[in-house]
């Protein structure tokens, strides 16, 4: 009992990260940058070779040696005469210049490799400052972890220094005591698997939990089944013989049930049907269906018609609402969805035609309602392409309540999973890539030129919903806040942004944002029975908003929507900022 309450009423110790070291890499380059390099002294007329090479692009070093060792009597060109003692003394300056330069790369290189290890050092020092022991592990562990890590931190600075110092002074010889370095890092590599190996043995605890409580469970079955044992003996035949009654029971039930559902199942289901319809179209007359000699008709609009001259939308739409009411076929009224179903939907929104995809997210969110309060044991897997219908049913999910006000379906009950669409095996992107692509859907609404395009009005409907999405999880990941915090909290948006004129009028859109109730529209659409609540805003206006909340999350985090975004072009997002703060002066 006492490791049960200990690993509930405690949380899991996190292992402390390694803090990596080349040994190899850096030892060789120590030993390159240990040996010096000689001063590079030009005399005069070393450095006048050089300038007239450098000016005359149809020369060069190796060009002029292969002139003169050629022993021609004339310069080939400017015709005069060449001396031996001449050439000699120039083929011999030629080659100390070549000489000179070699040394001068090597120069660079040193410096580099200085530059190089100074840079991983001073890394490697800010990584172990940032070391945080858990107080939960042994004190000697802790102790033996942080003095090895003040240690090499020490030894870090020094090599540092030393470095800098062999950067003015190249030509010196300076031997670094990187031995001590190193052997620093053994010990705090020995120190932090300690430390590590501490960790484990004390989750140990947590990855058990599961295991102590069965083991606690079963004890205590035993203690009280040797408590009422004799009771048990009597209840236990008392309940084989209530048993016995409730099967002769049910049995009867059943064949009085069957009765009176051969007699109403035919009109209950057209009636079922119907009110379905009615549901997706907003209209009792739009599309019905009737029977008449043991035969379905369909009326459209009152008139009888055929099923091939509907639109492919409404045919879809009788098949789903015919598809739902025969979940509880041969059951009572006041049973259905009582007993556990599992219900699986393939693509069951996207093949609509968008105009009835809203009364189609309605009959969803009352069948998937119906199912989840009449049994919690019943199970529904949907399945879609369209990432929109992915998140979509999601939520229907999560706002599905109970007559008490509660949630129906837990978070650990419901289940996002991405398959590829080859394998069907579940792919490691999840809500990461998610959250980008929701991001760039709103950037591509925001850049629509034309507000009639079908992208603006197909996306026009979810828009503001994915805005509040996208706002939600930005500002509870980067700053563990709410969206009203973006505009509210004057010391997070004064961090990102220096100009106030800029912070007041991104907070006078926001709460205008805020206040406009859009951003909750889809939220609430799965409900509606008016068609009139359709849309509350223009696609102009639902554009301008789109532009605001890019343009607030660049002000915030610019490096953020670079890599977020797709095709992200930093020059548009500009000119609406530009546009945004111009409309306020």
């Amino acid at each position: 009992m006492k490791k049960i309450k200990s690993a509930r009423n405690e949380k899991e110790i996190k292992r402390c990260f390694k803090v990596e070291i080349n040994v190899n890499e850096v030892k060789e380059k120590l030993k390159t940058i240990s040996e010096p390099v000689n001063m590079i002294e030009l005399t005069d007329r070393e450095n006048q070779i050089i300038e007239i090479l450098r000016n005359n692009s149809d020369s060069s070093i190796v060009k002029t040696q292969s002139v003169l060792e050629e022993n021609l009597l004339n310069c080939p060109t400017c015709f005069q005469k060449i001396s031996e003692d001449y050439r000699r003394d120039t083929l011999a300056q030629l080659k100390s210049v070549v000489e000179k330069q070699l040394l001068s790369n090597e120069l660079s290189i040193k410096n580099e490799y200085i530059d190089k290890i100074i840079e991983t050092f001073e890394i490697l020092n800010t990584k172990l400052s940032s070391v945080n022991l858990d107080k939960r592990i042994a004190e000697d562990v802790r102790v033996s972890l942080n003095r090895s890590i003040e240690s090499l931190k020490s030894n870090l600075n020094l090599m540092i220094n030393e470095l800098k110092i062999k950067k003015n002074n190249l030509h010196m010889v300076l031997d670094f005591s990187s031995e001590t370095l190193f052997n620093d890092y053994d010990v705090y590599e020995k120190s932090l698997l300690e430390y590590n190996k501490a960790c484990d043995k004390y989750n140990v605890r947590f990855n058990e939990l599961d295991d102590n409580i069965k083991v606690a469970n079963k004890l205590n079955d035993k203690l009280a089944y040797k408590e009422t044992e004799s009771f048990c003996k009597k209840a236990i035949n008392n309940k084989k013989n209530v048993n016995k009654a409730n099967k002769e029971i049910n049995e009867l039930n059943k064949k009085i049930i069957a009765d009176e559902q051969s007699v109403k199942n035919t009109k209950l289901a057209l009636d079922n049907i119907n009110k379905q319809l009615s549901r997706v179209f907003y209209e009792t007359e739009r599309l019905k269906l009737e029977q008449e000699d043991g035969f379905y008709y369909v009326l459209s609009r009152g008139k009888r018609t055929i099923l091939s001259s509907l639109s492919t939308g409404e045919r879809n739409a009788i098949g789903l609402c015919y598809f739902f009411s025969i979940i509880n076929q041969n059951q009572n009224v006041d049973n259905q969805y009582n007993l556990p179903i599992l219900l699986v939907l393939d693509d069951p929104v996207s093949s609509f035609d968008h105009e009835i995809k809203l009364g189609i997210y309605s009959l969803l969110r009352g069948e998937i309602e119906k199912i989840g309060i009449g049994n919690d044991k019943s199970k529904i897997l949907i399945l879609t392409h369209d990432s929109d219908v992915y998140y979509n049913c999601f939520k229907i999910f999560e706002d599905i309540l109970d007559i008490d006000g509660k949630r129906v379906f837990k978070d650990n009950q419901i289940k996002l999973k991405q398959l590829n669409s080859v394998t069907g095996i579940e792919t490691a992107e999840k809500e990461e890539n998610f959250y980008s692509m929701q991001l760039t859907k709103i950037y591509e609404f925001a850049c629509i030129e034309d507000e009639a395009c079908s992208f603006a009005k197909n996306f026009s409907p979810y828009i503001g919903n994915v805005m509040r999405r996208v706002l939600e999880a930005f500002s509870t990941f980067n700053y563990q806040k709410g969206i009203s915090d973006l505009s509210s909290n004057e010391v997070l948006l004064s961090e990102s942004i220096d100009n106030k004129e800029e912070i007041e009028i991104l907070k006078s859109h926001m709460y205008r944002l805020l206040l406009n109730g859009e951003s909750h529209y889809s939220d609430k659409i799965y409900g509606i029975t008016e068609r009139e609540r359709e849309a509350l805003h223009t696609i102009k206006q639902k554009i301008q908003t789109a532009r605001f909340v890019l343009v607030l999350l660049y002000s915030l985090n610019s490096i953020h929507l670079k890599y977020q975004i797709d095709n992200f072009d930093q020059t548009i997002i500009e000119s609406w900022k530009s546009d945004l703060l111009c409309r306020k002066k």
